[in-house]
């Protein structure tokens, strides 16, 4: 359950969010992203519940409206996109994405896959860390997404930082990530090394973080937390849904004030 962010080397700050461990890992699954037998179903699934609910918040903030569903266009940067399973969703709002990733082969894999169709082919690919995109970019989005990324990023606070400088003022940050409580723990190792619904090694717990923690940092940047909802997935049935818990994982919108 990831949407996989690493960071590059090449940086002119001392700090970094980069872990080669999962730059690694991540680089490996490049191959069968779009595979229907990759393992990486649950990761479809998170992406498609996060879509729906980035359609909701487009008509319930106005950016979008029933009666002009196109409306204008509205400006959406992915962080941390991996090969594009969110990124073609989004693109099929009539929104203009630009989506970012610093692992050049899901790049590429993301772009291959998006050419076939003339909608999504209109979204902008670039193989590139969210501090580099910052530099040139900040204020410029109406909402700036990173869907299960947090969780792979060494410096979460910079991370977090960086993603915010990028939203314009009264726009939507939004952030999901895995939890770091000992039900998150049972989670990954029955999801992990039990069911198989990722693939092993997909999160490590000890870079995991709680709701509360990234709503600290989030307030930081000048943002208030419009809402916060948990992920539960039932290895039983499969059935992902939301719920009010925060303690297995969790989805963050807030709105920056100034």
């Amino acid at each position: 359950m990831h949407s996989t962010y690493l960071i590059s080397c090449k940086m002119s700050t001392n700090r970094s969010t980069i872990n080669e461990k999962e730059v690694s890992f991540f680089k490996n699954l490049s191959e069968g992203w779009w595979k229907e037998d990759s393992g990486l179903q649950l990761l479809h699934e998170t992406n498609r519940m996060m879509g729906a609910f980035v359609q909701d918040e487009l008509f319930r903030t106005g950016l979008k409206t029933q009666d002009a569903p196109g409306g204008g266009q509205v400006k959406i940067l992915e962080v941390g996109c991996g090969g594009g399973f969110l990124t073609e969703i989004l693109a099929r709002m009539d929104c203009e994405v630009t989506a970012i990733d610093v692992a050049p082969e899901l790049v590429e894999i993301a772009k291959n896959h998006a050419s076939s169709d003339p909608v999504t082919s209109k979204t902008t690919y670039i193989a590139q860390s969210i501090e580099d995109h910052t530099k040139h970019n900040a204020d410029k989005y109406d909402i700036v997404i990173s869907n299960f990324v947090l969780e792979h990023v060494d410096d979460k606070e910079y991370f977090l930082e960086s993603c915010t400088k990028c939203v314009k003022r009264g726009g939507l940050f939004i952030v999901s990530a895995i939890s770091k409580t000992i039900w998150s723990w049972l989670m990954i190792n029955l999801h992990e090394r039990v069911c198989g619904y990722v693939p092993s090694g997909t999160h490590d717990w000890n870079m995991c973080i709680t709701a509360q923690d990234t709503h600290k940092m989030i307030r930081k940047n000048n943002f208030e937390i419009i809402e916060t909802r948990g992920y539960f997935h039932n290895i039983l049935t499969g059935k992902l849904s939301w719920w009010s818990e925060w303690s297995l994982a969790y989805v963050i919108e807030a709105k920056k004030l100034y």
